[in-house]
C-alpha cells in the first residue's frame, strides 16, 4: 500500500514548483506535473514530487510494520 494513496494529493502546472522553469519542453518532450501530497486530517503537507503527468505517482518508501513477536 503506497501511504500516498491516502493522501489528499494536488497536482500543480511544474511553474508552481519553480516560476524559473518557464516553458518545460526547452527541456523535456512529456508534461511535467508538480504532486502535492496532505495529511486529510490536519492539511499539513506531507510529501512533494515532480513527475511526467503520465507516470503513477512515486512509491519512494515502503513502510513495513513489524511484527508483534519481534517488539
Amino acid at each position: 500500500d503506497n501511504y500516498k494513496d491516502h493522501c489528499v494529493r494536488r497536482e500543480s502546472d511544474i511553474r508552481i514548483a519553480n516560476p524559473n522553469i518557464g516553458d518545460y519542453r526547452r527541456y523535456i518532450d512529456d508534461k511535467p506535473v508538480f504532486r502535492q501530497f496532505f495529511c486529510p486530517g490536519c492539511g499539513a503537507l506531507i510529501e512533494n514530487e515532480v513527475a511526467r503527468a503520465d507516470d503513477p505517482v512515486l512509491r519512494d518508501i515502503e513502510l513495513r510494520p513489524r511484527e508483534a513477536s519481534k517488539r
